[in-house]
């Protein structure tokens, strides 16, 4: 119970020197919660990021594996028939991919069969116009943004050129959609897989065949089978590509927020000198302390519990900060390049915050708060 008495003393005199002194714990407090606003806003975006990444690719991919070639158009068609006869396999269906120009602009050109469009297409929103049909004949569907910067509006007839085989196709514009990712300056167009094997000069052959599996689980035990069937083959599953692009976002994040620890520093340094010159301005004080019996602990514990008291706020304070700079960021971002990314506020996030500003406050304030409590009661007593 004395050592509960004492803990409390320590935190009222430490909270009383807060009080008496606001101007310079005001400013401690801001620079600890700009640092932690930083990473919290970080880390949530990052999160959010990171989450709707998963949640796209796992809608793109849906319960099943992709089987390619080592390059280029090179699968033969015919291996989704087999494939679809396996009792695990609910669908398979040929897939064409490749670079080429669409009204003179760099394009990637996807061949799909029409009744697929949907199930490949997954994340993908149809803006205006209708999607192609087994019954279209010479039609394409453009992004968004292939359509806007060459002017082109539905109805148009375009030019598609194919550099692998040197053919120039022409095809009326049925639909403009969003693919809900940036391409950069580069487009995206879809046509029928029939269209794309007689543009690309590939009759008989696709770039891959999506395979769609019962269940989740055996999707391991699957591409150990076609391993062994297709020894040459590339096969790519959902979980791998998750996988792949975590590790460049945990080096992004990584990077990101070491360059936002450089605001804790800048923190830190600022807890150290309040509470260096609470020690300074205290000396008379802590010379009376130990003449009437305080030992180094209890003087120790003053100083450590004001760095606490400072650092816990400004950790509060920059949690709420970092919370509301992370939507006011992703906004700005979405509004600049058109991808939203929602923040993830998760208690992960806000323990961490707390959690690192008292570990950032308490440890930059131990130096000198351990020198207040090592001064001798007669040095502190005629301190002047």
């Amino acid at each position: 119970m004395a050592g509960i008495s004492i803990l409390k003393y320590c935190l009222k005199f430490a909270w009383n020197d807060i009080s008496t002194r606001k101007t310079r714990a005001a400013l401690t407090i801001i620079g600890i919660s700009v640092g932690i606003s930083a990473l919290v806003a970080l880390m949530s975006i990052m999160g959010g990021m990171r989450y709707q990444v998963e949640e796209r690719l796992n809608r793109y991919f849906g319960v099943g594996v992709r089987l390619s070639g080592k390059s280029g158009i090179e699968v033969p068609e015919h291996m989704a028939d087999t494939i679809k006869l396996m009792s695990i396999v609910c669908d398979a269906y040929p897939t064409i991919s490749s670079s080429g120009l669409v009204a003179g602009a760099n394009a990637f050109i996807l061949g799909i069969p029409a009744e697929k469009i949907d199930d490949y297409l997954s994340t993908v929103q149809l803006i205006s116009g209708e999607k192609l049909t087994e019954e279209d004949s010479g039609c394409i569907l453009v992004s968004n943004s292939l359509m806007n910067r060459k002017g082109l509006k539905i109805g148009d007839k375009v030019e598609v050129y194919a550099p692998t085989s040197g053919k120039k196709e022409y095809y009326i514009i049925k639909g403009v959609f969003d693919p809900g990712i940036s391409f950069g300056n580069i487009g995206l167009a879809v046509i029928k897989f029939k269209d794309a094997q007689k543009l690309f000069e590939a009759e008989g052959y696709a770039s891959e065949i999506v395979i769609k599996l019962s269940s989740n689980d055996q999707v391991d035990s699957f591409v150990n089978y076609l391993k062994q069937v297709f020894p040459e083959a590339k096969i790519t599953t959902s979980k791998e590509i998750i996988s792949r692009i975590n590790e460049i976002l945990d080096i992004i994040n990584v990077t990101l927020l070491t360059i936002a620890s450089i605001s804790l520093i800048v923190a830190a340094l600022s807890v150290m000198n309040t509470i260096m010159m609470v020690v300074r301005d205290r000396i008379r004080e802590i010379g009376i302390l130990k003449a009437i019996g305080a030992t180094r602990s209890h003087v120790l514990s003053i100083f450590l519990g004001e760095a606490f008291i400072l650092s816990a706020i400004g950790g509060i304070i920059g949690i709420i900060g970092g919370a509301v700079t992370s939507y006011i960021l992703s906004n700005a971002f979405g509004n600049l390049t058109n991808i939203y990314i929602t923040p993830m506020i998760s208690i992960e996030y806000v323990a961490s915050g707390i959690a690192i500003s008292i570990i950032v406050g308490i440890l930059s304030g131990f130096y000198p708060s351990w020198r207040g409590a090592n001064i001798r009661p007669i040095e502190a007593l005629k301190y002047e």
